[in-house]
């Protein structure tokens, strides 16, 4: 499958469950290194909520550059669970649950 401008949640499904490969167009890709490129460089020395802060009470606290993958990594875990219930909520029960115990194979 190739991911021009959005992943629709049929797609969602066919990546996460039917091991369909995804790959990024080079525009795509090319808008993500400069999104990446511009977000590092305008983060410098600044405090951006969720990009180099905490969360909720922790907000106010900037987390250093070397702990970024972590939050990173986290943040992501927990929009997994979120999207994983969405998806498992969208889900007609006669399909049954192809969701079913998927989350404990996230790290």
């Amino acid at each position: 499958m190739l991911a021009e401008n959005k992943i629709t949640l049929a797609s969602l499904y066919k990546i996460l469950f039917e091991e369909e490969p995804l790959t990024l167009s080079d525009p795509c890709m090319q808008k993500l290194e400069e999104s990446f490129h511009f977000l590092k460089t305008f983060s410098n020395d600044k405090i951006i909520y969720g990009i180099n802060t905490g969360f909720g009470p922790m907000a106010q606290y900037r987390i250093e550059d070397e702990s970024l993958s972590q939050l990173q990594y986290k943040i992501i875990f927990i929009l997994a669970g979120e999207v994983h219930q969405k998806i498992h909520a969208a889900m007609p029960p006669e399909q049954g649950n192809p969701f079913r115990n998927s989350m404990s194979k996230l790290p």
